[in-house]
């Protein structure tokens, strides 16, 4: 019989350290690699990154530089060639030069004449949101061939108004439809109103005004008399010359027969053939230069 003493056999607990260890050195092993792996991709996505940020670059421009924008897009900008901007976003409004008053700027670079500007931009200004080009006109081209409609309309039911304002922006045209009874064309001041064309003014009504017009009394130029006749005449001050048209309405039956004599700045005699004259009646002056 073959005995082994106890020193001769393998101690087990130094065994399991040593593959304990071997264990640990391959997970070392393994973690080393995959953060390498992980760091090579990290890479990678960051020189994408870059490159995408170099493409998009170079075919917008995108720069603050040249034109103060917060973001622009034109061309050139490199080598000898000038930057050209033809469409920034700034931070402030022509009309309104503060900064959040944010604007959206176009720049026409194929204008029909070098002298039509055609530059618009979409802003702010101090009572609102702004359309603003130093070009003469602008166009809206709408419709189908059928007809185009520009239309205006109020939120919350309110309807809506157009303006046309005067040279020192202190009066306007309003064109109102905000009371669903009363729509009217008229001045913002109150202020006279003209209306003229060469071949002359056409209402397409039975009636030219079939509610009426209203005018102040205080204009001098409408009025109602119901007494006033002296020996068959019947002078009216008004604000009338040679060149206006006065109307008279009779409220009453005449007496005899009338007719109208001028007084130059003065205003007018309405006369009657009989001595007794009583008729009520209604006048306007239309057209005083």
């Amino acid at each position: 019989m073959t005995t082994r003493n106890s020193t001769d056999r393998p101690d087990i607990t130094q065994r399991r350290l040593s593959l304990l260890m071997i264990a640990v050195l391959l997970c070392v092993i393994t973690t080393a690699g995959f953060t390498i792996v992980l760091l090579n991709m990290a890479a990678r996505y960051e020189q994408m990154l870059t490159d995408v940020r170099a493409e998009v670059s170079a075919l917008a421009n995108m720069t603050d530089a040249p034109t103060g924008a917060m973001l622009s897009f034109g061309t050139g900008g490199f080598d000898d060639i000038p930057y050209s901007e033809w469409l920034g976003v700034y931070a402030e409004s022509t009309l309104w030069p503060f900064q959040g008053a944010v604007s959206l700027r176009f720049t026409d670079h194929a204008q029909e004449r070098g002298d039509f500007q055609r530059d618009f931009e979409i802003g702010f200004y101090r009572y609102g949101p702004a359309w603003y080009s130093r070009h003469f006109i602008t166009e809206f081209w709408l419709g189908d061939g059928e007809g185009g409609v520009l239309s205006v309309a109020g939120n919350d039911q309110g309807g809506g108004e157009l303006q046309v304002r005067n040279p020192l922006d202190t009066d306007a045209i309003r064109l109102n439809f905000t009371d669903d009874d009363h729509p009217f064309i008229g001045t913002e001041s109150g202020r006279a109103l003209y209306l003229t064309a060469e071949e002359g003014v056409i209402s397409e009504n039975e009636h030219i005004f079939n509610a009426g017009i209203t005018i102040a009394s205080e204009s001098g130029s409408v009025g109602i008399v119901t007494e006033g006749w002296r020996d068959g005449q019947n002078r009216i001050t008004a604000a009338a010359d040679a060149h206006s048209l006065i109307f008279i309405t009779p409220l009453s039956e005449p007496i005899g027969k009338w007719w109208l004599e001028m007084l130059t700045g003065e205003g007018f005699i309405v006369h009657s053939s009989a001595t007794d004259e009583t008729m009520q009646f209604q006048w306007l002056v239309i057209g005083v230069r």
